[in-house]
């Protein structure tokens, strides 16, 4: 018995909905017992874009209808765009879901609503489905509908109290840095401190790349899973826009064993399919080269230290041009920006420290 856990799902705006699973990727969702994928746009006609940072997304409810027939059982809502157009687009979609048949998990009508976790009975087995993102401006509140962020202490309680009820726990995180093909260390460490407390498997998504995995303890941790179906307005993506994989994992007691399936984009994002022998062989290769990275703590370490260095000239100009396009403008002359080691450190510390951190967290969250 199995569990596939698929990646980011965008389908494409402003054309008529539209089937984007191959035969062959119905056959392999339809013979697995459980299939869970990100659905990463609220699927509605209702609200307005709310104000953040980002694109806003919204596609036709009939895509809930879609993707039961392709065979999906699952949608996990946790991510950066369910609230793109407020507390409307997030009730509409876990209604339209619901209505298809669909389950869905990490988004609700409040964050007790949204922290919720699924609990399936999969034949002999029960599992419970725990699905978190990082903040950004889709999280649940007390009086607003969202989805479920990540926190550490609630995570370990949830699993603590869910440990005694059901045979397996999964938990599905959305976060990372996009387009990369490494999970943060933060990240890893979260990733390995649930399994500590008694997840039997992590798999993440988010940074549209698909990224390495870990056998931790003898239970499986997927780091990126990558697209599924996402369509893009960037002129020329990356090659590994289209290419994404998914996690199938055991169910079984006592069991870990995972695969790892590798699925291919069409360039105009028409269809997804299983990907080529020759293209899953490269697929494969770089993820082995990317779990000898993480698993080294010195390469680990030295790949952000770099990744971060080249992120420098971005951060400033964010920190010091508070108009986007004049940044814009700084950025095309190359005009390399420098910050007085004063200010620098008075940034430093408001995001460094806990206490200053949230002081500016709720100063700076807008009123409306």
């Amino acid at each position: 018995m199995s569990i596939i856990v698929a990646g980011d799902f965008v389908p494409k705006a402003d054309v008529k909905p539209y089937d984007p699973f191959s035969d062959e990727i119905k056959d392999l969702f339809r013979e697995s017992e459980y299939v869970m994928i990100n659905l990463e746009t609220p699927l509605t006609e209702r609200g307005k874009p709310i104000l953040k940072t980002g694109k806003n997304f919204r596609r036709s409810p009939k895509y809930a209808e879609i993707l039961k027939n392709a065979g999906v059982d699952c949608v996990c809502l946790a991510n950066n765009h369910i609230r793109d157009y407020g507390n409307e687009g997030v009730l509409d979609t876990i209604r339209f879901c619901k209505e298809a048949g669909l389950d869905a998990v990490g988004a609700g009508f409040n964050s007790e609503d949204a922290a919720k976790p699924l609990i399936k009975e999969l034949g002999s087995v029960k599992v419970a489905i725990l699905n978190y993102c990082e903040r950004e401006f889709s999280i649940a509140e007390k009086n607003q509908a969202g989805a479920n962020p990540f926190d550490l202490i609630d995570a370990y309680h949830n699993i603590q109290d869910l440990r005694s009820k059901v045979h397996k726990i999964i938990v599905i995180y959305h976060g990372g840095i996009e387009y990369q093909h490494y999970p943060t260390p933060e990240m890893v460490r979260y990733s390995r401190f649930m399994i500590d407390i008694g997840v039997d498997s992590v798999v993440a998504h988010h940074a549209h790349a698909y990224s390495g995995y870990e056998c931790y303890k003898g239970k499986m941790i997927y780091n990126g899973l990558g697209n599924l179906v996402s369509s893009t307005s960037v002129r020329k993506p990356d090659e590994s826009w289209f290419v994404g994989i998914a996690a199938k994992l055991s169910i079984m007691p006592n069991s870990s064993e995972s695969e790892l399936i590798t699925l291919n984009q069409a360039l105009d994002f028409s269809k997804v399919s299983v990907a080529s022998q020759e293209l899953r062989t490269r697929v494969e290769d770089h993820i082995c080269e990317i779990n000898k990275t993480i698993s080294d703590p010195i390469l680990f370490a030295s790949y952000w230290d770099n990744k971060y260095s080249a992120y420098r000239q971005t951060l400033y100009r964010q920190l010091l041009i508070p108009i986007p396009s004049l940044r814009k403008v700084v950025k095309k002359t190359g005009i390399q920006l420098r910050m007085p080691i004063r200010y620098r450190i008075e940034v430093l510390n408001l995001f460094r420290c806990d206490a200053h951190r949230n002081k500016a967290i709720s100063l700076l969250k807008p009123d409306v």
